[in-house]
């Protein structure tokens, strides 16, 4: 009689399963794509040289491995206002015939850096650049480390966004699957009850079966 009832129990367990919602494919891998794109948009490259161009100077569209496309900020600001023809012309227009205005332009410079590279910890470059000044000591350099500390930021967030994704998904997998085992220890309660009055109808008590 056991054997008989483990194999009833068995099927009507593999008949219960095989309605399991699939969590993966149930719009949880939109956050997935979110969290991508998030990455893909708030990096910033140095050269405009890869990836699809953009009717905007200095953006360009990237792309993963997963075809989650972005409009990318690209270029660094140190090339275009080192260039000549752009001093030449801030000097012109708003330093005359001045010629003290490097202070003017370095607040300028500085301005730029904050405003485009929002997520570097500008404590953490001052605090490196006053200690290795031979780092800092060009435009270019310290917008080298304006950008490397935006996007590790960049990254930072989107691994803790990543790993919070993860953990949702894990507690709902983990959710489902207790709801499903709920079921079949009452599917196989139900079962079993049936089972034995069927067999034994005189016999069964109804403690007997509730254990």
């Amino acid at each position: 009689m056991r054997l008989v009832v483990l194999g009833f129990l068995m099927g009507l367990a593999a008949s219960c399963s095989s309605g399991t919602r699939n969590l993966a494919a149930d719009g949880v891998d939109s956050y997935d794509v979110a969290v991508a794109r998030f990455r893909l948009a708030n990096t910033i490259s140095a050269s405009c040289g890869k990836g699809k161009g953009s009717a905007v100077p200095g953006q360009f569209i990237v792309s993963d491995d997963y075809g989650t496309e972005a409009v990318q900020a690209c270029g660094l600001i140190a090339t275009t206002v080192e260039a000549p023809a752009f001093r030449a012309k801030f000097q012109s227009e708003l330093c005359g015939k001045r010629t003290d205005c490097d202070a003017q332009f370095n607040e300028m410079f500085v301005a730029r850096l904050i405003e485009r590279y929002v997520l570097a910890d500008w404590r953490a470059i001052n605090l490196h650049c006053k200690a290795y000044p031979m780092e800092c000591n060009s435009f270019s350099a310290l917008e080298g480390w304006s950008r490397e500390s935006h996007n590790k930021n960049v990254a930072r967030i989107a691994n803790q966004r990543s790993e919070e994704i993860a953990r949702q998904r894990e507690a709902a997998i983990l959710d489902e699957e207790r709801q499903q085992a709920a079921s079949l220890v009452s599917a196989a309660r139900a079962a079993l009850a049936t089972y034995l009055r069927m067999r034994y109808p005189a016999a069964v008590a109804p403690d007997v079966i509730n254990r």
